[in-house]
């Protein structure tokens, strides 16, 4: 890439991962460290820790322009008939509203990151 382009990155996050799993009940699989399970999904096995990804962006010499976290609410959201009253329309305005802030960001199942190829 030449200097000056932008990158534009998403992984799916570790965190959100953990967080998730806790959600669901799952806590004896995160206690034994999450270890790959087989099943047909169409989402990645396994996350990736957002501080080793920014790492790896910043050493490949990308300049970290800004992030936000991808369903940082709406993946955690259970049955929405006992939720509360609120829309979908709802959940996107909160995402769209809170997505660049932390906690939430780094919450987000998903952080998309967008970096600067240095000079």
């Amino acid at each position: 890439m030449k200097p000056g382009g932008i990158a534009s990155v998403m992984f799916y996050n570790h965190h959100g991962l953990v967080f998730k799993n806790v959600i669901c009940g799952n806590i004896p699989h995160v206690l034994d460290g999450m270890p790959h399970r087989k099943r047909f999904k169409l989402q990645p096995q396994k996350g990736l820790k957002p501080e080793d990804v920014y790492q790896w962006i910043e050493e490949a010499g990308f300049e970290i322009c800004g992030k936000s976290g991808i369903r940082s609410f709406s993946d955690y959201i259970g049955n929405m008939q006992y939720m509360g009253d609120y829309t979908a329309e709802d959940v996107l305005k909160l995402e769209q509203q809170l997505c660049r802030q932390e906690p939430y960001l780094s919450m987000g199942r998903y952080i998309h990151v967008w970096a600067r190829k240095k000079q």
